[in-house]
């Protein structure tokens, strides 16, 4: 693909590859060092999402982003919600 698009001669600063949808929402990375905290917070941003899914965005923000969720805009919070509405596809 990209002998394709290149045309030789447009210089190139950067190349990069990214590749998602790889794994099952059940697979995760395991941890030499388990942290109990993370995984509670794993478990509370499920929770958290299922609550935005359910009841819309705005309905649940965590403290310290209370400011800053008041100025996301119209278009912003659209994005989040079709980010979830997806997420809840898959």
């Amino acid at each position: 693909m990209f002998s394709e698009l290149w045309d030789r001669r447009t210089p190139l600063r950067l190349l990069g590859v990214a590749l998602t949808g790889l794994t099952r929402d059940d697979s995760r990375q395991l941890s030499l060092f388990p942290d109990e905290k993370k995984e509670r917070e794993k478990e509370l941003d499920k929770i958290i999402d299922s609550i935005r899914h359910r009841f819309g965005t705005g309905t649940i923000v965590r403290g310290s982003t209370m400011r800053y969720s008041a100025r996301v805009g119209k278009k912003q919070k659209a994005q989040q919600d079709a980010a979830l509405a997806e997420d809840d596809k898959n």
